[in-house]
């Protein structure tokens, strides 16, 4: 039996990237659509700017939930956050149906999904082990990412015609009817019994008392911790910091770059899906390119390629939307390959009963920058021209790629087949 027949014959397996899927595509038509929301409302990129921030700022306190991800039941919270986004999306619709949408609550819900969202991708990660087999790890990521890229490629474009074709009432409430499909799908996820009793043995939500165990929370919040004090772990994440400043303010100023390039919706949506579509198809090959290639070339020259590509983008923007297309979808090509091999070796490295802190501690102090970079690029997008932010970002990819190829122990990471807990010491 091959490895890809394998996966898609594990049930469980099945379910979760099917509800990962129908979420993602929520999440692409939900993204396009309340930036491009926010962005008619007020007719500034700030206010884009800080939409963008408080859809990023809970991944960034997500390190305080770890433990609690690690230890509870994954599919109940999956269904819990589900319910949970349906009725805040579902309440955008009643506000916007009524012709009664304010800025600030509306910002407020923004938040308020991401929060809700945020518990969704860790509880997917963390129990994305305890279902496929090790070997299978990397080919499982694959299709979660291809998933995540192929949904954002489709309907990110989408969402730009949804936009200018149907109501925003219209397309909130196909999302709120996809997400209850979701919920139908994670009902019928059965954790295997070695993972119950696991999170049976390890509880630690009420001591003898029958009260909250605060030191235990604390003490597993510490161990997290710990893991991040290894040098080589900080300069894996280093890298993961920049790249996420500066994506975070180049998606923010795009709905400018649509109109400076003489566009509207479908133009915002069409560079959106560009880049996607290069992440998706990176993500497609990353598998057989990880099998031959060392991690610590396959970043450093990816990150290097990107940024190189990033920066053709950026001056071609000035003469053809065609080349423009072109290169932004080149420049996402390594990034989507690079990005499966993070995800694999963030459930390799770590003890499986704490990848959830991982995953999350993680994600927090890669997004540390990125409320500050969609802020940042909003303001700084309202004042200068769009393609000289574009630019500037080319150069900071570029000369990371560069940094990791001259560094000695990020050059001479070895095969994701190789990698275990060791590589860290």
């Amino acid at each position: 039996m091959t490895k890809l027949n394998r996966v898609f014959l594990n049930k469980n397996f099945s379910l979760l990237l099917g509800g990962r899927f129908l979420t993602n595509i929520v999440d692409s038509i939900y993204y396009i659509t309340i930036m491009w929301m926010v962005f008619e409302l007020t007719g500034s990129s700030l206010y884009t700017g800080i939409a963008g921030a408080l859809i990023l700022t809970p991944e960034m306190l997500g390190f305080l939930y770890g433990p609690l991800i690690d230890k509870i039941n994954k599919r109940n919270l999956l269904i819990f956050s589900t319910v949970m986004q349906a009725l805040l999306l579902l309440s955008i619709t009643i506000m916007e149906f009524s012709n009664n949408t304010h800025i600030v609550t509306l910002l407020a819900i923004v938040f308020f999904v991401a929060l809700f969202t945020e518990f969704t991708y860790p509880a997917e990660t963390a129990l994305l082990p305890a279902i496929v087999e090790r070997d299978d790890l990397v080919k499982a990521n694959s299709f979660f990412s291809i998933a995540k890229q192929g949904t954002d490629l489709a309907f990110n474009a989408l969402a730009g015609i949804l936009i200018s074709l149907f109501s925003i009432t219209a397309i909130f409430f196909m999302d709120v009817f996809l997400l209850i499909i979701v919920l139908f799908l994670f009902s019928f996820i059965r954790i295997p019994s070695k993972v119950k009793a696991q999170q049976t043995s390890d509880n630690y939500a009420e001591d003898e008392g029958g009260k909250y165990n605060i030191k235990q929370y604390l003490k597993e919040l510490k161990e997290g911790f710990n893991t991040f004090k290894k040098p080589l772990f900080l300069k894996m994440i280093v890298p993961l910091v920049i790249i996420n400043f500066v994506f975070s303010g180049v998606t923010i100023i795009f709905p400018a770059l649509s109109v400076h390039l003489g566009g509207e919706s479908w133009l915002y949506g069409l560079l959106m899906a560009c880049f996607s579509g290069g992440m998706m198809i990176g993500s497609v090959f990353s598998n057989s390119i990880s099998s031959k290639v060392d991690v610590g070339y396959m970043m450093g020259f990816g990150y290097l390629l990107s940024g190189i590509f990033w920066m053709l983008m950026s001056i071609s923007s000035s003469y053809s939307i065609i080349l423009t297309c072109i290169f932004l979808l080149l420049s996402g090509l390594p990034i989507g390959a690079t990005n499966v091999i993070y995800s694999t070796l963030f459930q390799i490295l770590p003890n499986e009963d704490m990848i959830a802190r991982i995953t999350t501690l993680t994600f927090s102090l890669i997004t540390v920058a990125m409320p500050i970079g969609s802020v940042l690029s909003g303001l700084v997008s309202d004042l200068f021209n769009p393609i000289v932010i574009l630019l500037v970002n080319g150069i900071m990819i570029s000369l990371l790629g560069a940094n990791w190829l001259i560094s000695g122990r990020l050059r001479n990471l070895p095969n994701v087949s190789k990698m275990d807990s060791s590589v860290l010491e």
